[in-house]
């Protein structure tokens, strides 16, 4: 039996052939974002809920907060059962998400910071079901909303590209 000997030439098609398909599986969008939102006192879902989901390639942090290239933004709301799902984006290297969940009257959700200290979720992430708090007695509406634009990254997209979200914000962003 005699064995073919590749080329040089061969050899290298085979490599770029394999560097591009790892590009390609790198590029696919990841599985998406489920999770049933719930009144995190009675248990009950809410329904209506604004999502935006923001994603970067984080280069570096400052203040806390991920410092990098911005890679796009996705929204959703949730179901008459609470439940959402977000698609991530296509990109290469992907490395931050940030997913918020807000419904006027509760407490915001984000999935990298606990709201509205902006303390670091441990872990970060989208459980499957995400509990809303009641908005606080003696909570600032400034600082809540504040919070809620530091964490979604909206300083690196236009707001109408999340035009539902924003709706959502402008009861309480008009509050005294």
């Amino acid at each position: 039996m005699r064995w073919h000997r590749l080329t040089r030439r061969q050899v290298l098609l085979i490599l770029l052939a394999g560097a591009g398909l790892l590009l390609l599986w790198r590029a696919a969008p990841g599985r998406p974002i489920e999770a049933q939102v719930v009144d995190a006192q009675t248990g009950q879902p809410v329904a209506g809920a604004a999502v935006v989901g923001a994603w970067t390639k984080k280069e570096g942090w400052i203040v806390g907060v991920p410092v990098g290239g911005f890679l796009g933004v996705r929204e959703t709301e949730t179901d008459a059962q609470g439940r959402f799902t977000l698609r991530r984006p296509w990109a290469l290297w992907m490395e931050e998400d940030s997913v918020t969940v807000y419904k006027y009257g509760y407490l915001a959700w984000n999935s990298a910071f606990l709201l509205p200290t902006l303390k670091r979720r441990n872990p970060p992430g989208v459980p499957p079901r995400v509990e809303l708090d009641r908005f606080p007695a003696g909570l600032s509406h400034k600082k809540h909303l504040d919070s809620i634009d530091i964490v979604r990254f909206s300083d690196l997209y236009s707001r109408t590209s999340a035009p539902r979200f924003e709706a959502a914000l402008r009861t309480e962003r008009e509050l005294p």
